[in-house]
């Protein structure tokens, strides 16, 4: 939902923005925004070194950094912060790296989440191959109905 996205999102788009823009070298940052199956689906691309598959299964660990990144000086927290509260808020974050062409970050909100989106470039399907994918998905658990009650 819309107010949840303006509430909750800033931060993480903050920290996904920050991320994109100080490893990428040539070529540029997206930002998009759309709507999705009841919910907004927030992305960010960029056009960077791009993540080996392996890396990528690290990306949201604290502390974590991209072995060989252009970047320095980086606490390797950015990403963990995004993850922590994106399970806050019950949102979905999916990564989608290509080495040497770089990455897309996206945020599902509201019921989007859990709905497979398209892969990016899917028409012109140049992410198809040895595109990575990962998806952290830990949504907010909500009390049973009436667990609440006495």
């Amino acid at each position: 939902d819309s107010q949840t996205v303006g509430a909750g999102s800033n931060p993480m788009l903050g920290n996904l923005l920050a991320n994109a823009i100080a490893h990428t070298q040539r070529g540029g940052v997206l930002l998009a925004a759309r709507r999705r199956a009841g919910g907004v689906v927030l992305e960010v691309r960029d056009t960077g070194r791009g993540v080996e598959a392996e890396p990528l299964k690290r990306l949201f660990e604290p502390g974590f950094q991209v072995p060989g990144a252009t970047r320095e000086g980086g606490s390797g927290l950015g990403l963990a912060i995004v993850e922590r509260l994106a399970q806050s808020l019950g949102h979905e974050v999916e990564v989608w790296s290509r080495p040497e062409r770089g990455s897309v970050f996206r945020l599902l909100t509201g019921s989007s989440t859990g709905h497979a989106c398209a892969s990016p470039g899917a028409a012109s399907g140049a992410w198809k191959a040895g595109a990575a994918r990962l998806v952290r998905s830990r949504p907010r658990r909500h009390p049973a109905p009436g667990a609440m009650r006495r």
